[in-house]
């Protein structure tokens, strides 16, 4: 009885001794990788450096006067457009993908969209190409290792461009009301005066 509770204490013993060396052994081996790790410098992913960029506040968007904003609803897409500019404006830090996504959803449609007559002209087509320029130029940038500044400097042109269409879409509108009061002799606003055309204002002359 005593041998063999001398043998089971003497293989408990070595058992319980090889366990403990195995151990050490493994946290010897995680240590010395943890103090190799931290002699390395590591480099931070993209997507985290731009989760924590701050960006440059961009200008306001260029205000379209009452007679433009009431031509310019009945163009769905760019609604749409205007609304995801907008998001697109305020936001200042973390992480621009899912705004220029969506960005990039909207140009498309916009692209492909029959354009209304009025504004269908060289001058805001070609500044609609150019805003889809940018916006892909952009999402290619946050999809590598870009530079905060460099991106911030794409949306800073995005958003000229932007502001440039709207310019051209008040100044065509600005035009037509023009036409308009040619061939009418009335300002085409429900708060407008009827204005006498030249030919009234010759007889009245005359008279």
């Amino acid at each position: 009885m005593y041998l063999r509770s001398g043998k089971f204490s003497n293989r408990s013993t070595r058992f319980w001794l090889s366990t403990i060396v195995l151990r050490s052994g493994l946290i010897l081996l995680l240590l010395a990788n943890a103090s190799c790790g931290d002699g390395e410098k590591k480099e931070v992913p993209e997507e985290i450096k731009q989760a924590v960029s701050s960006f440059t506040q961009l200008p306001d968007t260029f205000n379209l006067s009452d007679v433009s904003r009431k031509e310019i609803d009945t163009w769905k897409r760019f609604r749409e457009f205007e609304k995801e500019m907008e998001t697109f404006r305020v936001k200042t830090s973390g992480d621009l993908s899912f705004s220029t996504e969506q960005l990039l959803v909207i140009d498309t449609l916009l692209q492909k969209d029959t354009i209304p007559p009025k504004f269908d002209n060289r001058a805001i087509k070609s500044r609609l190409i150019v805003i889809s320029t940018f916006i892909h130029k952009l999402d290619a940038q946050l999809g590598g290792n870009t530079r905060a500044k460099d991106i911030d400097n794409t949306r800073e042109k995005l958003m000229e461009a932007y502001n440039g269409l709207r310019y051209q879409i008040a100044d065509v509108l600005t035009d037509k009301v023009y036409e308009d009061f040619l061939e009418v002799g009335e300002i085409p606003d429900s708060t407008a005066t009827r204005i006498p055309d030249p030919k009234s204002r010759e007889q009245l002359q005359e008279n």
